[in-house]
C-alpha cells in the first residue's frame, strides 16, 4: 500500500517520550501509533506536539483538533483516532479495533504495556529507559495474573539491558530468576555469560562447581566467548574491556572502573556521531 505524504517534513524533530524516539513527519507518527499502540500512553497528549504539528508540519487544522481534545480532557483513544483518521492510515474496521483496545486499557494491562515499551526501548539500544520500564512491569506482579513464559521473558530482557550497561552482577540475578521460574536454554547461557563477566576466573569456576552447572552449556559458553574474542580483538572498546577484566581479576578495582568509564565514553561518542549524521 502506498500512502500520500501529508504535511511537511520537520527541520527539527519532535521527541516522543513514550518510545524515546524522534519523529520528523506525520507519516512517522501515524506508523508508530498504528504499529505500537500497546505502548502509547497519555504522555502523547501534550500541547508541544500540537505546536509541532502546526508550526513544523504545517497542519493547523489537525493541531487545532488535538489541542481541543487536550483542553477538554479528552481520552487517549480519541486523540490517537483523530490522528489516524486524519491521515486515513488504516481501514475503518482496524481503526475501530485499535481505538477499542486503547479505550479498554486499564491497570490490569500495565505489566504487558510496560514490558512492551521496555522491549521497544531495548531494541532501540535505550537501555536505561528499558530497565525503568521492565522494573515498573515487575512492580505489578501479584496484582494481576502473569504467565510464566511472559515473566521469564521479562526477567531475561531485563538482564540483557543490565548486561549492555556492564552491570553484570544484576544481569546474572535477572537471568537466574528467569531460569528459576521457567528454564530456558537462552536464559541459562545468558546467566553463565553474566557470571563469567562479573567474576574472576577462579570465582567463576568455584561458582559453577557449587551450582553443578551443565558442563555442555559451560563449554559452549566458553566457545562463544573465544569466538567473540577473535571477532572483536582489533576493536578499541574490546581492547579496553580486556584490560578491565584483567584489572578486575587482579583485584585492581579502581583501574577496572576507570577502564569501564573509558569504554562507556567511547560508546557515547560513537552514538553522538551517529545521531549528528542522522539529523544533518
Amino acid at each position: 500500500m502506498v500512502y500520500e505524504c501529508i504535511g511537511k517534513v520537520a527541520d527539527t524533530p519532535y521527541y516522543l517520550e513514550c518510545a524515546c524516539i524522534n519523529i520528523f513527519s506525520m507519516e512517522e507518527l501515524a506508523y508508530f501509533l498504528y504499529e505500537n499502540s500497546l505502548i502509547v500512553d497519555t504522555t502523547l497528549m501534550k500541547k508541544e506536539l500540537c505546536v509541532f504539528i502546526d508550526e513544523e508540519l504545517g497542519l493547523y487544522d489537525l493541531s487545532a483538533q488535538l489541542l481541543q481534545l487536550i483542553n477538554n480532557d479528552g481520552r487517549l483513544a480519541d486523540f490517537v483516532s483523530t490522528i489516524l483518521s486524519y491521515m486515513d492510515y488504516c481501514p475503518e474496521q482496524e481503526l475501530e479495533e485499535l481505538v477499542k483496545n486503547l479505550a479498554d486499557s486499564d491497570d490490569s494491562r500495565n505489566l504487558c504495556r510496560r514490558r512492551s515499551r521496555g522491549d521497544v526501548l531495548l531494541s532501540g539500544k535505550k537501555y536505561v529507559g528499558a530497565i525503568r520500564e521492565y522494573e515498573m512491569a515487575l512492580s505489578f506482579i501479584g496484582k494481576e495474573e502473569v504467565e510464566n513464559s511472559e515473566l521469564t521473558a521479562l526477567y531475561n530482557n531485563l538482564g540483557v539491558a543490565y548486561a549492555r550497561l556492564f552491570y553484570f552482577e544484576r544481569a546474572a540475578e535477572c537471568f537466574e530468576h528467569s531460569c528459576e521460574i521457567e528454564y530456558s536454554r537462552e536464559a541459562a547461557m545468558n546467566y553463565l555469560a553474566a557470571l563469567r563477566l562479573s567474576m574472576n576466573r577462579e570465582e567463576y569456576i568455584q561458582r559453577i562447581k557449587q551450582e553443578n552447572a551443565d558442563v555442555k552449556l559451560v563449554n559452549e559458553q566458553e566457545k562463544r566467548i573465544d569466538d567473540s574474542v577473535q571477532r572483536l580483538g582489533g576493536r578499541i572498546d574490546y581492547a579496553r574491556f580486556k584490560r578491565a577484566v584483567e584489572c578486575k581479576e587482579k583485584g585492581e578495582m579502581a583501574e577496572y572502573h576507570s577502564e569501564i568509564l573509558k569504554i562507556l565514553g567511547h560508546i557515547k561518542e560513537e552514538y553522538r556521531k551517529h545521531i549528528e549524521h542522522e539529523y544533518i
